[in-house]
Parts: structure tokens; C-alpha cells; sequence
């Protein structure tokens, strides 16, 4: 199954001493336990916040995850697309996460990872997807155990059905 992490919690996943690690250790542990989970990135301003976040801490976990063949990345260009066009369907000044939203909604992730509640409420409004796309398991640490158990059951994504064909 393949997830995005909002950056806005990679420290809980990633940073043990982190407050809040034991809420979202749970994501590294299925990310490095399980063959088949991957992690999504894409377009210009997700990346940037990765590089940004404690002097680009992140960027060696994310590099160390490609190499394992952890990592699908989508096509920047066509996430940044996406992004213009959402925020052309959303006004409100709070919803400053087009950038991620449009990287589920390119991905077709089943499965967000997510602390920030004001953007929750704007992921999981259907006018943002495309015609019979639903939106994603929303993961944060009311939801965890809920969403890992129901991510499970649903359908695979657009990168796990392209893993599948270049990995018969």
C-alpha cells in the first residue's frame, strides 16, 4: 500500500524523541516491515519542505527509502498542474496545502498522513478529485490503528498498480 506524510509530521514519524513519535512510529515501522508499502512525493513545493525541514534531515531518510525502492515519485510538473488548478476551486486562505492534496489526487493515494486539521477538512471535500475517486484514508493519531487496518482492504492505488506491472 502506498501513503503520502504530510510534511508537517515527519518529525513524529521519523524523530524518536519527537512528543508525538508514538502516535505515527507506526508508518516508519510499516515503511520498513512491509514490502509492499510506499511512500509518495511529488511536485516542487513538497520537496522543498522536505530539503527545508532541519537542514534537510529528512532528505537522507527520503534517499535512503529510494534506494530500499520505498519511494514513488510522481511527475513534479503534473503535481505543480494540479496544484494551480486546486487552488483555483478553493478561495479560502486557509487551505495551504494544495500542494499535497494534488499530489493524493495525481497519486490516487488511498491513504494520508496528516496532522493539520484545517487542511483534513479540505482532503476530504470530493470536488477537489476526479470522477469516481474518493478521498483519502485520512492517518493522524486519532486514526491510526483504524486507517492501517482499512487501508488493507481497499483497492490499490495508481503506484501500487504501477509497481505491480514493473514488478511481475
Amino acid at each position: 500500500m502506498c501513503l503520502i506524510i504530510d510534511t508537517n509530521i515527519l518529525h513524529p514519524v521519523f524523530d524518536h524523541t519527537n512528543s508525538e513519535h508514538r502516535f505515527f512510529s507506526c508508518i516508519k515501522d510499516w515503511l520498513k516491515t512491509n514490502a509492499k508499502t510506499r511512500l509518495i512525493i511529488g511536485g516542487t513545493k513538497y520537496k522543498t519542505e522536505i530539503r527545508s525541514l532541519t537542514n534537510g534531515k529528512y532528505v537522507a531518510i527520503y534517499s535512503q527509502l529510494r534506494q530500499a525502492g520505498r519511494i514513488i515519485a510522481e511527475d513534479d510538473e503534473v503535481v505543480d498542474a494540479k496544484t494551480i488548478y486546486l487552488k483555483s476551486l478553493e478561495k479560502d486562505s486557509s487551505f495551504d496545502d494544495a500542494h499535497v492534496l494534488a499530489l493524493v489526487v495525481v497519486s490516487g493515494c488511498k491513504i494520508l498522513a496528516t496532522n493539520d486539521q484545517p487542511f483534513t477538512r479540505f482532503a476530504k471535500m470530493r470536488k477537489f478529485y476526479n470522477k469516481g475517486q474518493k478521498p483519502p484514508l485520512i492517518f493522524n493519531q486519532n486514526t491510526s490503528s483504524k486507517v492501517l487496518k482499512g487501508s488493507l482492504l481497499s483497492p490499490p492505488c495508481r503506484g501500487c498498480k504501477r509497481l505491480a506491472l514493473s514488478n511481475p
